[in-house]
């Protein structure tokens, strides 16, 4: 067996995976359009040539770990292999935002754990047509609704002990940043 020139790495692989990711985002696009409402979100998860699972969107919040918006459940059905993919029920009554949320989750249903944050926020982002960053602000903005999933909320929860150490370690990692030159990075420090 005659051995390849070209030794493949993670990062090779990595790669290939966004591609692909790009590429079948963009075929969704083609296919789906850009007004993605839930009965055009059913059809994009009962689709072989998206999804390697017929999967089916649950609003039920009960399923979901806190400080998350959605999760997903593989399950066999009648010898098929299936996923259920549990919304927040907090979006129940927000059809506009389900396109963001359901499509992030796409590559993790495709691909499991190969697949990173960027490449569902890759993915969903192509398939809306908006930039990356607008689609990931969007995304926070509609976690953030949700009651409990604020900032606020889980400082609220956090001890006062852990706010002091969070701030120890806050102002540490500023003076390690601004060094002893007052922050011009004469010093040897990265500077202000």
């Amino acid at each position: 067996m005659k051995e390849s020139p070209h030794k493949l790495t993670l990062e090779d692989g990595k790669k290939a995976l966004t591609d692909h990711v790009i590429e079948k985002a963009t075929e969704v696009q083609d296919k789906y359009g850009l007004a993605i409402d839930f009965e055009i979100l059913t059809k994009i998860f009962s689709d072989p040539t998206v999804l390697r699972f017929p999967t089916t969107i649950v609003f039920d919040s009960s399923k979901v770990e806190a400080g998350l918006f959605a999760t997903t459940e593989p399950y066999q059905e009648d010898g098929v292999n299936k996923v259920r993919l549990y919304i927040h029920e907090y979006f129940a009554d927000k059809p506009e935002s389900l396109s963001l949320l359901a499509l992030y989750h796409v590559v993790a249903i495709n691909y499991g754990d190969f697949a990173s944050a960027e490449d569902a926020e890759i993915f969903a982002s192509t398939v809306l047509c908006m930039d990356r960053e607008l689609y990931y602000q969007k995304l926070c903005k509609l976690v953030d609704q949700i009651p409990g999933n604020k900032a606020e909320d889980f400082l609220d929860r956090v001890t006062l002990e852990d706010q002091i150490m969070m701030g120890a370690i806050a102002m540490a990692a500023e003076a390690e940043n601004s060094g002893h030159c007052g922050g011009s990075g004469s010093c040897g420090c990265k500077g202000n």
